[in-house]
């Protein structure tokens, strides 16, 4: 199969929005295929893999993404509007991209099994069809097969049953001296609405929600604080001021079965250098070496950020190696930490 070169210079950096949707799904559980969709040069939609976790056999990330962004345009019709996709698309998928009467679609890796964008067949090329868009192939190819091709392996390795976590885990309210930590749901999306709107709220987390509709329901999907196939603990904390109740930003933890937990914190711009981050991470570093038993935890600091390296070393992390990092999510460029979580044995 001949694929065409990317063609526009800003293709790698939707099709980076596109993998970070991937990477949404692999920590759930769910094949990591992650879909944009950008309008004028602005990505107006997202959408990654879930057809486990939404029981829906039409829950591809394309059709997710094209969902999203005809409701946020108010139109069945996507006319002007590209379509970014780390898999290239099947069947079904192209029909639903070519009825959306999507101007240009750009996939990443090929799909020799299911591909309908030139792999098993071309049906943006069949000409007894009325629409055709402009079709780029191959755009960050290897690192879209890649994390595929990783997540196959690990799943071919990892055939024991779901992990066992405390029931409690992530389900109730942390509290420090200043602040509250509320378990993160739908009912907390309206005020979350405004920070996660903000690029500059958590440039290394999910590219900023679509709609208030689609953030909503994104919460509502990690309420269940597990991962679709029950091997991951995936916890989401607001963080709030205990006397006022006013939104300061959001920690976050995700654990392994083998007692691997990995950290963020996100502040809000307005309020960093207050100390919110140390006495949020702090609450939650007591819950996983308390509650969840974790016995190794993990934390990134992006390149240049010599504040959050002073933050986890008082917290008592030290720099580490990525060998024996337990998720695929490491930010590029970014450096790794992690301390001793529960002594055992």
């Amino acid at each position: 199969m001949s694929i065409p070169p990317a063609g526009r210079d800003s293709d790698p950096i939707f099709m980076r929005a596109a993998l970070e949707q991937a990477r949404h799904a692999y920590v759930q559980g769910e094949v990591p295929v992650g879909a944009v969709v950008v309008l004028e040069g602005r990505v107006i939609a997202t959408g990654c893999n879930q057809p486990i976790g939404e029981h829906d056999p039409t829950a591809h990330a394309e059709i997710r993404a094209l969902r999203q962004a005809a409701q946020v345009l108010g139109n069945y019709r996507l006319p002007g509007c590209e379509l970014f996709v780390t898999l290239e698309p099947c069947a079904m998928c192209a029909g639903a991209i070519q009825h959306a009467r999507i101007a240009r679609l750009v996939w990443g890796a090929p799909d020799p099994k299911t591909g309908a964008c030139g792999s098993v067949l071309d049906l943006m090329a069949e000409p007894r069809l009325n629409h055709h868009c402009a079709v780029t192939g191959g755009v960050l190819a290897d690192e879209c097969g890649t994390l595929l091709r990783n997540f196959f392996a690990e799943r071919r390795q990892r055939r024991a049953p779901a992990a066992s976590f405390p029931p409690l885990l992530g389900r109730r309210p942390l509290r420090g001296p200043r602040l509250v930590l509320e378990p993160l749901g739908s009912a907390h999306a309206e005020a979350f609405w405004p920070m996660l709107s903000d690029p500059a709220f958590d440039p290394d987390g999910d590219p900023p929600p679509a709609s208030l509709v689609w953030l909503e329901e994104s919460l509502r999907q990690r309420e269940t604080r597990r991962s679709v196939d029950g091997r991951l603990a995936i916890l989401d904390w607001a963080m709030r001021l205990s006397d006022s109740g006013e939104y300061l930003g959001r920690a976050q933890a995700t654990i392994t079965g083998d007692r691997q937990a990995v950290v963020r914190c996100a502040v809000m711009p307005s309020r960093r250098r207050e100390g919110w981050a140390t006495e949020a991470l702090s609450c939650v570093l007591e819950e996983l070496t308390g509650e969840a038993g974790a016995t190794r935890i993990w934390a990134m600091a992006r390149p240049g950020e010599a504040a959050a390296e002073r933050l986890l070393n008082r917290l008592g992390f030290a720099p580490a190696g990525r060998e024996g990092y337990p998720l695929d999510d490491a930010v590029s460029g970014a450096r790794l930490f992690s301390r001793p979580g529960r002594v055992t044995g």
